[in-house]
């Protein structure tokens, strides 16, 4: 008797459970099955089915948690893979051979649109006081940039978010056909950086 499942039944489905011999062998079901612990997962009881008085795996039931476990583990990835885009759109870089510019999103390359906008509405030609980091001295520094050199420096800044958004944009197309099988077998971070150094 300790050895049997209760498990309820609702319209041809298990719903509940619980083992025979902790309610004294008593049945508090209506409708219900008796099934030997060895013959079922009870940890997979969603995936079963009353099938002719007894339970069956429903193929059905498991073809659609596959499904939804396989478009977890995508949903995972595609925010891993946000996040390298964001890290790599946003890495730093030299620019004119000693300034360290850094290209956040939300301060540098915004900040940057908008004083070459205040420039070229006001017909000035240039800015003083754009904050970067010398990689000589190791101090940050305020410096003069024509607007032309602002527009290149923005150029620069964009192309790391546009290579950020191409690598992105391949890996998601892989992703959209590969197995559970393929996805364990690849480590996205190494392939954003390999797809990094190749594009």
């Amino acid at each position: 008797m300790e050895n049997k499942w209760v498990i309820e039944i609702i319209n041809n489905e298990p719903r509940n459970y619980y083992c025979l011999d902790s309610l004294e062998g008593k049945i508090i079901y209506n409708k219900y099955v008796l099934v030997d612990k060895d013959k079922i997962n009870i940890k997979d009881i969603t995936l079963y089915k009353l099938i002719n008085g007894k339970l069956e795996i429903d193929s059905d039931k498991v073809r659609l948690r596959e499904i939804e476990q396989l478009n977890t583990r995508k949903n995972l990835i595609k925010r891993i893979l946000h996040k390298l885009k964001t890290q790599y759109s946003e890495k730093e870089f030299v620019y004119k051979g000693k300034y360290l510019q850094k290209n956040r999103a939300l301060g540098d390359r915004d900040n940057l649109n908008g004083v070459v906008t205040l420039l070229l509405a006001s017909k000035q030609t240039a800015y003083n006081g754009w904050k970067v980091f010398n990689t000589e001295t190791k101090r940050y520094e305020f410096i003069t940039l024509t607007v032309q050199e602002m527009v290149e420096l923005g150029l620069m800044m964009n192309s790391y978010l546009a290579k950020a958004l191409q690598v992105e944009n391949i890996l998601l197309d892989r992703l959209e056909t590969m197995t559970e099988e393929q996805m364990n077998k690849i480590n996205f971070e190494k392939e954003y950086e390999k797809l990094w150094t190749t594009t």
